[in-house]
């Protein structure tokens, strides 16, 4: 049996989206919105970028275009989610809705290339580059647990 580069892309995501979600919720409650020195982001932030991101490459699976979305994402979705809670659904939300937009591109679209910012992205770099970002993230906060002295693995 073969797996196809969306249906691989699909899977990862949505196994990343539930462990940076496993993540957040096995964080201690009183350090989701602490920094560990001034320039360092906390859990919360990046987990609202993870939402951005999930959206951004949904966006552009579904259009077939590079853009980032539009000024004052970053305040909305502060708005929107001002709790564990509610991110966590975000997350899902969005994570579920990027799966949705891997999995209708088709196997013959994924070398197709869309012009980015960092230069030509195959369809199928699209389709895992919100995976990527929210593996990343599940490692930065696991990394800050170590650093208020949760050494417990939570997977």
């Amino acid at each position: 049996m073969s797996i196809t580069v969306t249906q691989l892309a699909a899977s990862r995501t949505r196994e990343a989206c539930a462990d940076l979600i496993a993540a957040a919720r096995s964080t201690d409650p009183e350090k989701l919105e602490w920094s560990p020195m001034a320039n360092a982001r906390p859990i919360m932030d990046q987990l609202r970028e993870c939402i951005i991101a999930n959206r951004k490459w949904t966006a552009i699976l579904k259009t077939r275009h590079y853009a980032n979305l539009g000024p004052g994402i970053w305040e909305q979705i502060e708005t929107e989610c001002p709790t564990l809670d509610a991110v966590c659904e975000n997350l899902k939300e969005s994570g579920d809705a990027l799966v949705l937009a891997i999995e209708a591109v088709s196997d013959n679209e994924t070398a197709d290339l869309i012009e980015t910012e960092w230069g030509p992205y195959s369809l199928a770099d699209c389709c895992l580059h919100a995976c990527w970002n929210m593996a990343y993230h599940e490692g930065q906060i696991n990394y800050i647990q170590t650093l208020y002295g949760d050494s417990e693995n939570h997977y």
